[in-house]
């Protein structure tokens, strides 16, 4: 049945991997696929990324029941 206290960590080159993941437990995601959105201008933005590629481009960020990192 396996062990449940061992923390699953699931590394995906890109953080969209995360929509694919259902109902499987993650505790954590590690993703880089966005290099940080490239470029960032000073009012926060980044125009080589997507609107719904925004909130997954750089740092910490939480999706419905597990937290994705992406460097």
């Amino acid at each position: 049945e396996g062990v449940p206290d061992i923390p699953r960590i699931i590394l995906a080159h890109n953080p969209f991997s995360c929509t694919k993941i259902g109902n499987a437990r993650c505790d954590l995601m590690l993703s880089g696929h966005t290099h940080g959105g490239q470029i960032r201008w000073n009012n926060g933005g980044r125009p080589f990324l997507s609107k719904a590629a925004q909130p997954l481009a750089a740092g910490l960020v939480q999706f419905h029941s597990f937290p994705i990192y992406v460097s």
